[in-house]
């Protein structure tokens, strides 16, 4: 278990790395892994952040992603925006 822990965490290192230079599919990981993260480590507002940066680097299921977590509440640290829901193109 912890050898698998610690492999995603440089599996997580490597995406922020790709992310910061501009990959959307590295964005996208790198949020995926924020949104799947163990319940200690999981943080839905980093997990928005980065499939928004991928949303912007024109990555179609990252805007559907960032759409889907204003439009449902129940993420941690995301408040509901259903306008901005709109604007990703949901609801």
């Amino acid at each position: 278990m912890l050898l698998c822990f610690a492999g995603s965490l440089l599996a997580s290192v490597e995406h922020a790395k790709d992310c910061a230079d501009g990959n959307a599919s590295a964005c996208y990981n790198l949020g995926k892994s924020y949104e799947n993260a163990p319940n200690w480590q999981r943080n839905y507002a980093m997990a928005q952040e980065a499939y928004k940066k991928a949303c912007d680097l024109k990555d179609a299921y990252s805007c559907y992603k960032v759409g889907y977590m204003y439009y449902e509440y129940l993420y941690n640290g995301i408040k509901a925006n259903r306008t901005a829901a709109v604007v990703h193109g949901l609801a």
